[in-house]
């Protein structure tokens, strides 16, 4: 799979305020064996990167470099899902930051830290945060949860289709037939949540699939221990078809708005006590990753804000041609 984020300013109307988006983005997901191009979802993950882009790139308004040393915050708009993302980050010299000493698991080396705080990270695709108006459901014989947060997601636990919850990557990818059947539980599951109209007609970025089990001691793929006080859940992302090696950014925003909505499958499995109040960690293959959400709570809790946090570095600058 490849990846292609478009960047442009937004171009403000009458009815804009302050708090309106300063550049647009779009997410390009591209099947590298096919050359199909899927624009229905938003990558979380690239999106770290827009926002020191636009500022190296002068696409934002001229009021913003006045600053040459110091945070910034810009607001972008994601095209794909309509999300509002605030990204704060430092400058350098007119330059957006690149060194710094921020860790990121599953990512080599550390950098500046960019914050991303993401405007009621629901409903992306469906207008509802439980597609099937239920909490669970029973697809293909399976007990799962679908929620519609930055992505929609099924949720299935690990035991239910016979597989360690901790399990990695390449064990994964190695195990076929359950490859197959979260596959085939994933296209039937967007039949269910109004997605596409067949299972043959499924797209392959949504709905993700993931597996879901509760907090233990597991090694990531690095080797490097974990222990469930550690933790608070642990979670195996299927991203356009294949194990995602640590997590899809969008996938924990989402999973964190599953473990705040009584007795889905996510809820069920959360360790008693949190690691971190107000704050969901979750354990993925390569490590962990924290997503913190201000939320009105209820029995139909209502999202605000989810924040998290990344890095991001230019790694080449040139021209593409296409004919």
């Amino acid at each position: 799979m490849g990846n292609i984020c478009l960047v442009e300013p937004y171009h403000q109307t009458k009815e804009d305020d302050a708090t309106s988006p300063h550049v647009d983005y779009t997410y390009v997901s591209v099947d590298a064996k096919y050359g199909d191009l899927d624009v229905e979802a938003n990558s979380g993950n690239l999106l770290s990167a827009v926002g020191p882009y636009a500022y190296n790139a002068r696409l934002l308004p001229p009021d913003l470099y006045a600053i040459k040393d110091g945070e910034i915050t810009i607001t972008i708009r994601n095209t794909n899902t309509m999300m509002l993302v605030e990204s704060t980050f430092s400058v350098v010299g007119g330059q957006a930051a690149v060194t710094g000493s921020h860790k990121v698991d599953g990512v080599n080396g550390k950098g500046a830290k960019i914050s991303l705080s993401f405007r009621d990270p629901t409903c992306s695709t469906t207008g509802k945060r439980f597609p099937t108006g239920r909490a669970v459901d029973m697809v293909e014989g399976y007990e799962v949860t679908c929620v519609d947060g930055a992505v929609p997601v099924v949720f299935i636990r690990a035991d239910a289709v016979g597989v360690p919850g901790t399990i990695l990557p390449h064990e994964l990818t190695q195990n076929k037939d359950a490859m197959e059947l979260l596959e085939n539980i994933r296209r039937a599951a967007a039949v269910e949540m109004g997605i596409a109209d067949t299972k043959k007609t499924a797209l392959r970025t949504i709905p993700k699939i993931a597996i879901v089990s509760q907090s233990c001691r597991h090694s990531t793929v690095s080797g490097s221990p974990l222990v469930s006080s550690q933790m608070d859940l642990v979670v195996r992302f299927i991203s356009d078809t294949e194990p995602h090696p640590a997590i899809p950014l969008t996938g924990a925003l989402t999973t964190a708005v599953a473990a705040r909505m009584p007795r889905t499958v996510v809820e069920q499995l959360l360790a008693p006590e949190e690691v971190m109040p107000g704050t969901l960690t979750i354990a993925h293959p390569s490590g962990r990753i924290q997503v913190k959400l201000d939320y009105e709570a209820g029995t139909k809790p209502s999202v605000w804000v989810a924040k998290v946090s990344s890095t991001a570095q230019r790694l080449f600058q040139g021209n593409a041609f296409w004919t």
